[in-house]
């Protein structure tokens, strides 16, 4: 642990911190207070130089506009051109580390603690075995393992670094929450005297729209992806939601946090080869209740048997959330009594998902199968990635055949101006690809 550089506190868990790497101290020297079980090999060497040299990402710079995409530039700003003026951005951490939380061996009892430390090593296990894109990856770990508890018995006798994530999933929420209102007001905008400018700015905002339903609808689809991967493996997550997913430099949608995940356990259908595994992951299991009221199945709640479809349940919430860019407890807040707490609101969760009209039919049947109080109705992940993968399909049609009609109707255009001997309103053909740009946003 002496030969991390530890930064600034990215996140806190039930029982873990997570913190950036700023560096690595590779020069040989011991702690006084550590005593080393064994030497590290060849290997171990290359790796932690690699660590080293890639701890942090360069300095780099970025035009006032970009700065504005990322969250950093003036917000009344309504220049649609690019300045050359650039501002610098500072390194920023590759690497993130976690382990337990300072002081928590005394404010908690020894067992506590223990459960704790073993739901980190089982994160960190599950994370080793596993090789997906859209799941955080596991770059070291404490060189004693878990031995490290026993030895020192602090909170960082065990550690893990990890990717780190330079955006949540609730960020992201809020950044889709401004655009779909950004244009929704744009929609609903007086008509003013040019009435053919007011038409194409209300058509910009709906292609807007569509484009901001088919970027939720592809994460969810990444989500989906990742969830079958995990189930394959009779892996059940368990506490699935968007605190739990993040997105890397390059966008990817990733799950991390899978100190509740659990192997499934062994069951009556291991062994019967006429039983499909779909089939076999509707076998329930006595295990804990654990993860988050409001994403929790009603069997997980009641503390009856559980299959691995308590995560389809969680992800028809999730989904209704990323579509409908609200909290179900927040839509439902007015009709609560105020006697009525949060924790007795999230038995009503599914209830208080109303499906908008403008959904496409089959995500309609997506999640109101999800959310199915019995267990064997729900569809199973790759049935629900197969959906979605199909509703993308024909977004991406529409999208294609909009823009041959957008080519088609320039090009008459053009054809008809050449014919009069007038030009075509630059202007107007400007504010098109502008708007189009405004839509693209860079997460790097």
């Amino acid at each position: 642990y002496d030969k991390l550089k530890s930064g600034a506190l990215l996140g806190v868990g039930g029982f873990s911190n997570v913190y950036e790497i700023r560096g690595f101290r590779l020069d040989g020297k011991q702690h006084e207070n550590k005593k080393r079980t064994r030497e590290c090999t060849e290997k171990e060497k290359v790796a932690r130089k690699f660590l080293a040299k890639h701890a942090t990402r360069k300095a780099t710079t970025a035009t006032e506009a970009e700065e504005e995409e990322l969250g950093h530039g003036s917000a009344h700003k309504k220049s649609k051109k690019k300045k050359k003026k650039t501002c610098s951005m500072s390194p920023s951490s590759r690497y993130a580390l976690k382990h337990l939380r300072p002081g928590l061996a005394e404010a908690y009892s020894r067992q506590t603690f223990t459960c704790a430390a073993l739901d980190l090593c089982y994160e960190v296990q599950f994370l080793l075995s596993l090789q997906h894109p859209n799941i955080i990856k596991v770059r070291s770990f404490a060189a004693d393992g878990p031995e490290g508890y026993r030895r020192n018995g602090n909170h960082n006798g065990f550690f893990v670094l990890l990717d780190r994530l330079p955006e949540t999933m609730e960020q992201r929420l809020c950044y889709w929450r401004k655009k779909v209102k950004q244009c929704k007001s744009l929609s609903r905008a007086i008509v003013s005297k040019f009435q053919r400018k007011h038409k194409s700015s209300k058509e910009a905002a709906s292609k807007k729209l569509a484009r901001l339903l088919h970027d939720r609808l592809y994460v969810a689809y990444e989500i989906c992806g990742a969830m079958e991967y995990l189930h394959d493996r009779r892996m059940v997550y368990r506490d699935l939601k968007p605190a739990n997913t993040g997105f890397d430099i390059r966008g990817d949608v990733k799950l991390f946090d899978f100190g509740l995940s659990r192997w499934l356990p062994r069951g009556r259908f291991a062994d019967n080869d006429d039983v499909s595994p779909e089939d076999a992951l509707d076998e329930c299991f006595h295990m804990s209740q654990v993860g988050t009221k409001m994403y929790m199945s009603p069997e997980v709640r009641q503390r009856l048997p559980y299959s691995a479809k308590t995560d389809v349940h969680s992800f028809g919430i999730y989904l209704w959330e990323m579509l409908a860019l609200s909290d179900p407890l927040w839509s439902m807040s007015k009709a609560l009594s105020n006697k009525e707490t949060a924790a007795q609101a999230a038995l009503h969760v599914p209830n208080q998902m109303p499906l908008c009209p403008c959904w496409p039919e089959p995500l309609h049947f997506v999640l109101q199968r999800c959310v199915s109080a019995d267990h064997k109705d729900r569809p199973s992940f790759t049935e629900i990635r197969q959906i979605l993968h199909g509703q993308l399909k024909v977004m991406a049609k529409e999208d294609e055949e909009n823009k041959d009609d957008e080519f088609g109707r320039a090009r008459a255009k053009a054809s008809k101006s050449r014919n009069l001997g007038g030009t075509t309103n630059d202007g107007d053909e400007e504010s098109h690809c502008d708007t189009d740009d405004e839509d693209a946003v860079s997460y790097t």
